[in-house]
Formats: structure tokens, C-alpha cells, sequence
């Protein structure tokens, strides 16, 4: 199998149709994330987003999308605000991880939310985590009789929560396609200031991580497509939720609320609502992303498995990572350890910033 690269800036109509072929005829590929769409729209506010097409003599046969950084490290195409990974190719096809990297001229490709059936990474993948999901195929009413077999006490719960709210507050309104760009101005603020108060990444504060939402908010392709929807009581705002949608998945991507109205679980009212939309215009599902949040518990009924980890090829970036790696298990459990835990933390804040980068 013959590889070439090219920016993705240069996909052109004929590589798009053929990558949402290939999307479209394979059931694990419905999220928005492995929408060639979703690849471009990076590609528009970044200038390292690359493409391997995979070759079978003049044939396109496959897909591999990824961001290139300094001394040929691979990432993933949006880097962090990635929550899915694959290479995009047909059942059955052969191929390797290692020819696929060599290929895209890598020294390493580093993975966290890559799909775990495919099995051609399975020897780099150093862990495995679910990505919850709110199965919606037989309509929200099979939604809430799977989610009763498991434990519909949440769901029950959200519900008085709303009623609750309308008694004390006012009536509640859903907006379920918000065009007003203040609200999700207002959704990144919100976010933003619970970003400083629990010391993550301010990541609505990096400039090409706000083009990227604006330009999602307002695409528009064959199976590919966003909602913004907003949960008001009379004329306040009280909970903000961003999805990337295919015609069968709805990807929970972004979602914050006003913490003075915290007590109603303004959030969770919102979900519930537009699980009701996504069932009602005929998506299978609610994918939730990576990580096992408390209102993923609540409201999932199955997962879809992926997988952390990283492909190396001998080159100086990996002979640098690995003397890192050994270093730092040198150090752990050793006297030098409570020396070297100050700058450690100083040094992983800047990495979990650099991940947006």
C-alpha cells in the first residue's frame, strides 16, 4: 500500500465524497468526529493538519487524518478537542499501524480516544476507557426502558428537578437550534470561569479553539451539521449545550449552566429535552465522549471502547520521550522525589496547556 500526505486544505470534492463513502458505509464511523467536515474545519484555522491517503495503485482506499508538530510527533486532528480517532478505511482492507506512520513520515503518533476495534493498534494501546453513550435507536421511549432495567431514578429525578424549577422560578423554554452567536459567547465564558475556578485549561481562551466552534456553529454538509440549544426560564439564560451531529449520532461536545441555579440540574433538564429532539429527527444515539462524569453514569445505557496510547518509530523524538519516561520512573519512589515535585507540577501545567497548541 502506497501513502501520500497532503494538507488538508487540499482536500478537494472528489477525496471529501470518497472519505464520506467510506464514513458512511461503516456503522462505527457515524460520529461527527470522522467526518472528513470535521478534519476541514480544523484545517481552516490551523495550518498543520495533514491527511494520509491510502493507496491501492490509482484508488483512494483510505484515510488518516492527524496534526503534525515539531520533530515529526503526530496528534490528533483538533488535538484535545478531539474525543474520537481512527483511521478511516474499509473492513477488511490491510494495513498496519507501523506503514500507515512510516508513510505519513511520523517518528510518533500519539492516540487518546482511538477506536479500540481496530485492531491494528492494539500493540500500542497502553490503556482503555469507555465512551458512554445514550442509546436512542428505538426512540426515546426505548431510551427510557433501557435506562429503567439499569436504574431510571435519575431520569425521575431531572424531571421534579424541572418541575420544581417552574414552580419556583418560572416556566421553562428550549430553544433547540440557537442562531444568536451571545449564547455561545455566554456558553464559553460560562466555561471559562469554571475552567479558572478548578484550575483546568482555559481552552476559550486560545484563539483558534473559538475560530473552531464559530466555524462548526455555522457548517452545514451532507452528514455533517451542529446544534447550539439553550434552556431559558422566562428570559434568563440557565444552561448552554453545543452538538456535532451526524444524521445517526449527536456528539455532547460542549455544555455549561449558571451556577446560581445549580440546584435544578439546569443541565441535565436540558439533556433529557434534547435527547427527546435528537429521537424525534431520527438519531440513534447521544455520545457522550471519554470519561465517566457523574451525569454520563446517570443518563448512559451502553459504551463505544477506546483507546490511549502511542505509536513510536526509532527516531530523536522517541529517544528523548523514552529517556523522559525513564528519568521520571528513576525519580519516582526515590529521595529525589519530593525535590522534584514542585517543577514537575510547574512542568505538567505547561503540557496540559501545550495539548491545545
Amino acid at each position: 500500500m502506497k501513502i501520500a500526505v497532503i494538507n488538508a486544505k487540499e482536500l478537494d470534492p472528489g477525496l471529501i465524497a470518497k472519505w464520506s463513502e467510506l464514513q458512511n458505509g461503516n456503522p462505527a464511523f457515524a460520529n461527527p468526529f470522522f467526518s472528513p467536515h470535521y478534519t476541514t474545519a480544523v484545517a481552516a484555522v490551523r495550518d498543520d493538519v495533514y491527511v494520509g491517503l491510502m493507496q491501492e495503485g490509482p484508488n483512494v482506499v483510505g484515510f488518516f487524518p492527524f496534526q503534525r508538530g515539531r520533530l515529526g510527533v503526530g496528534r490528533p486532528v483538533g488535538l484535545r478537542m478531539s474525543d474520537y480517532q481512527a483511521v478511516i478505511v474499509a473492513d477488511g482492507m490491510p494495513w498496519t499501524a507501523e506503514e500507515l506512520i512510516r508513510g505519513c513520515r511520523l517518528s510518533i503518533w500519539d492516540f487518546d480516544h482511538l477506536l479500540a476495534s481496530q485492531s491494528e493498534f492494539t500493540p500500542y494501546c497502553h490503556e482503555v476507557a469507555d465512551s458512554p453513550i445514550m442509546d436512542l435507536s428505538g426512540g426515546y421511549e426505548g431510551y427510557e426502558e433501557a435506562r429503567r432495567e439499569i436504574d431510571i431514578s435519575q431520569v425521575r429525578d431531572t424531571g421534579r428537578r424541572m418541575r420544581k424549577l417552574e414552580r419556583e422560578i418560572g416556566p421553562c423554554r428550549f430553544d433547540r437550534q440557537v442562531t444568536d452567536r451571545a449564547i455561545l459567547r455566554q456558553l464559553m465564558e460560562w466555561k471559562t470561569k469554571q475552567s479558572l475556578r478548578t484550575g483546568t485549561v482555559t481552552y476559550f481562551q486560545i484563539p483558534w479553539i473559538v475560530e473552531l466552534i464559530e466555524r462548526v456553529l455555522t457548517l452545514r454538509a451532507p452528514n455533517f451539521s451542529s446544534v447550539l440549544s439553550a434552556l431559558y426560564v422566562e428570559e434568563k439564560l440557565l444552561a448552554v449545550q453545543f452538538y456535532m451531529c451526524t444524521r445517526n449520532v449527536w456528539h455532547f461536545w460542549i455544555m455549561a449552566s449558571a451556577d446560581e441555579y445549580s440546584i435544578y440540574s439546569p443541565g441535565m433538564i436540558l439533556l433529557l429535552d434534547m435527547a427527546k429532539t435528537a429521537a424525534s429527527q431520527g438519531s440513534k444515539c447521544i455520545d457522550f465522549g471519554k470519561g465517566m462524569l457523574a451525569f454520563k453514569k446517570h443518563f448512559m445505557t451502553n459504551a463505544i471502547v477506546v483507546a490511549e496510547g502511542s505509536v513510536q518509530r526509532p527516531s530523536l523524538a522517541s529517544m528523548m520521550r523514552n529517556a523522559r519516561n525513564r528519568t521520571e520512573r528513576a525519580i519516582r519512589g526515590s529521595p529525589l522525589e519530593a525535590i522534584a515535585r514542585i517543577p514537575g507540577r510547574l512542568i505538567k501545567r505547561m503540557e496540559r496547556r501545550n495539548r491545545y497548541v
